[in-house]
């Protein structure tokens, strides 16, 4: 089998595929792309000459790694939270209480698969719905939703 440049960008692309599943963090996804499509237009366009095949390959993947980053930045549900810290993600979460909670006290709660120890300032009661609000990294702290 001969070793055409389709099969050489192909090759590229594959392994800039396989380098950014092991942890490249999106830095290597938009020069995968361009080089699966430098794959294709060598197979289309058979005599394009190496040195436009680069420069379109440096085109592509600057533009594919741009749009990457645009569109990824753009849908991240919550910019400026630490996703390690669960209950800064789960602020806004709204639930029902199981237990009724005293002013000042805490009780354990189930939200989603998970037993909380939930807190609030005022008294609130079994069956109330209720919304996080913040809290530490083992208690919620919570309202009741008006």
């Amino acid at each position: 089998m001969e070793l055409t440049p389709a099969l050489i960008w192909l090759g590229i692309g594959v392994v800039l595929g396989i380098i950014e599943v092991l942890g490249a963090s999106g830095f290597l996804i938009g020069a995968a792309v361009a080089a699966i499509a430098m794959a294709l237009a060598t197979w289309i366009f058979p005599g394009l000459e190496v040195v436009p095949q680069v420069i379109i390959f440096a085109i592509a993947a600057t533009g594919a790694t741009f749009i990457y980053f645009k569109f990824f930045r753009s849908t991240d549900p919550r910019p400026g939270v630490d996703l390690h810290d669960k209950v800064a993600t789960m602020v806004g979460q709204q639930f029902t209480l199981d237990d009724t909670l005293t002013a000042n006290s805490e009780t354990k709660t189930r939200i989603g698969d998970t037993l909380w120890t939930v807190r609030s300032n005022v008294d609130i009661q079994k069956g109330t719905k209720v919304r996080i609000v913040g809290g530490t990294q083992q208690t919620i702290d919570v309202e009741s939703v008006a």
